[in-house]
């Protein structure tokens, strides 16, 4: 950062001191100047009267000169050009005049003066130094040619005096000028200095402050952190070990499965045997249906024949009745054939009877073959009804051995996935550890940065 370019590179505060000193001199110089005047006249015996007077005449001028810069210090602080200048005037004014009064005019007296010069350094103005030389030379000049004769006598002649006092005051502050110059720079160099310094601090201190943030908000993450990695801890002990007992009942239940996998094989086997052995049963059951439905024909087929033979065996009952009849009619002639009628009748009858009862059986023995062969298809019906539920069963028994090898796969996914989350807690909490241990030397080299810089961090 460049120091601005300013005549004053001294700051207020600074000024006010200077100026604070430089009434405190002039003050002690009235004081002491009186003090000084006093004892070395009333050691030369001068007359009472005179002392008096000069005294009076001695304090109403530096008394006046000084109030005048004190109250130009006092009430005129907004303009403090005006005060420096006021000041150097009454330095200029005093000092000068006090070495003409109290020791005459010559070259160690005049010299005093030159202590203005020294005061005017002090403000680092360049114009304020020319001002008193100026100023120093001119009244030097007038004091020495108005109060010469009446004050003290000189002892030298006076343009030679007036050279060698020009001399003197402009040599004088032409090294007043340039010392002047060089404090200024070497003043305006360590003030760019101390500035660069400040703005380096100033930024340091900022930068501090952003680290100091920054500290505390990893200080509180790795607190949170520190807090969280042992719930994390706990949580991840307390998660391996679920993890354990899930991974061992997922065996268990992998193991279950597998074995229900078996059952279910081997059930599916054997319900495709009981399906193939009921239908075998089913066909043999249609095979007997048809062949008793063969036997009711065949029934009907001898009823038929059955009834023809009622039928000739009445008609030979009635032929035989006949023949007897006419057997009687024939008297002795016809008494055998009467015999063979009578004999063919019984065995017409007979014939009739058996038939008849032969009919009855062979129809008991429809009704019986229908009714069996009705009950065949109900049984055959039920047959294909549960070869269908047992076909079912068996596709079920197919389909929960298809979800259990399913559930194999999943269970041994999740065992992996138990694996992963178990590996992933670990590194969780070893990740933890390290922000935690990272804040703490982040911490640590905050504090050895500001013990090196000399910025306290808070």
């Amino acid at each position: 950062m460049a120091v601005a370019k300013n005549k004053n590179l001294i700051s207020s505060d600074q000024e006010n001191n200077i100026n604070k000193f430089s009434l405190y001199v002039l003050w002690g110089t009235m004081i002491f100047g009186v003090t000084v005047y006093t004892i070395s006249r009333i050691s030369q015996h001068v007359d009472i009267t005179i002392l008096i007077k000069n005294i009076v005449l001695f304090l109403i001028i530096f008394g006046s000169l000084n109030i005048v810069s004190t109250l130009a210090f006092l009430f005129i602080k907004k303009h403090k050009v005006i005060v420096k200048y006021c000041i150097t005037t009454t330095y200029a004014l005093i000092l000068p005049l006090y070495s003409y009064v109290s020791l005459g005019t010559n070259h160690q007296t005049s010299s005093i003066g030159l202590v203005v010069l020294i005061f005017s350094i002090l403000h680092m103005r360049v114009d304020l130094v020319v001002y008193a030389g100026v100023l120093l030379y001119s009244l030097d000049t007038i004091f020495v040619y108005t109060f010469r004769e009446t004050i003290i006598p000189t002892l030298f002649n006076p343009r030679s005096e007036l050279v060698i006092r020009a001399t003197t005051y402009v040599m004088s502050t032409v090294v007043a000028v340039f010392i002047t110059n060089l404090i200024n720079k070497v003043f305006k160099a360590v003030l760019e200095k101390e500035i660069e310094v400040a703005d380096d601090k100033n930024a340091l201190e900022k930068t501090l402050g952003v680290v100091r943030d920054l500290s505390s908000t990893l200080k509180k993450i790795g607190g949170e952190n520190t807090e969280f990695s042992e719930k994390l801890s706990d949580s991840s002990e307390n998660q391996a070990s679920s993890v354990e007992q899930i991974a061992s009942s997922t065996e268990q239940l992998m193991s279950s499965i597998e074995e229900i996998n078996k059952n279910a094989l081997m059930a599916s086997d054997e319900m495709t045997k009981i399906v193939s052995a009921s239908k075998n049963g089913m066909a043999s059951l249609q095979s007997s249906t048809k062949e008793m439905l063969e036997l009711v024909k065949f029934s009907k087929i001898m009823l038929e024949s059955i009834e023809s033979i009622n039928d000739i065996a009445e008609n030979t009952n009635l032929l035989a009745l006949n023949a007897a009849i006419e057997a009687a009619r024939a008297g002795e002639a016809g008494k055998g054939f009467a015999v063979v009628a009578t004999e063919i009748r019984k065995l017409a009858e007979k014939s009739t009877s058996a038939a008849s009862n032969v009919s009855n059986l062979l129809r008991e023995s429809e009704i019986k073959i229908t009714n069996s062969s009705s009950f065949n298809e109900q049984v055959s019906s039920i047959y294909h009804d549960i070869v269908n539920k047992l076909e079912n069963i068996s596709k079920v028994f197919q389909q929960i051995s298809f979800a259990t090898q399913e559930l194999d796969k999943g269970g041994r996914e999740i065992s992996k996935g138990l694996e992963v989350i178990n590996q992933a807690s670990n590194e969780n909490f070893g990740i933890s550890k390290q922000i935690e241990n990272l804040t703490k030397s982040f911490d640590k080299e905050l504090r050895r940065l500001s013990q090196i810089t000399g910025v306290r961090s808070k």
